[in-house]
């Protein structure tokens, strides 16, 4: 006589496969929505817009030791820029705050 008692394995798998039917559809339809990212402009980040370059990033550095790593950061931005997307320095602003 046999008897199949359930497994701490076996209810932790059908555990899984039971969330995964409950949630699956809705991952699934939250993946398929595509939304454009905008972000919220404000008259104080007025200032940016009339910085020159297509390519805008802010870096903050918070410690004195962040600085340098801001610096190299931004040199990083310009090489990158220039060898992928072949843009001139010109085109690509950088803007690193030292806050400390």
């Amino acid at each position: 006589m046999t008897h199949a008692a359930p497994t701490r394995r076996s209810l932790v798998q059908g555990l899984g496969a039971a969330v995964a039917l409950m949630f699956g559809t809705a991952v699934a339809n939250a993946q398929n929505r595509v939304t454009r990212f905008q972000a919220t402009r404000h008259p104080q980040d007025g200032w940016l817009d009339a910085i020159p370059g297509k390519h805008r990033t802010f870096i903050d550095a918070s410690t004195v030791s962040g600085g340098g790593s801001a610096l190299l950061y931004a040199y990083n931005l310009y090489l990158g820029n220039k060898s992928d997307y072949s843009l001139a320095e010109r085109d690509v602003a950088v803007v690193v705050c030292f806050r400390h």
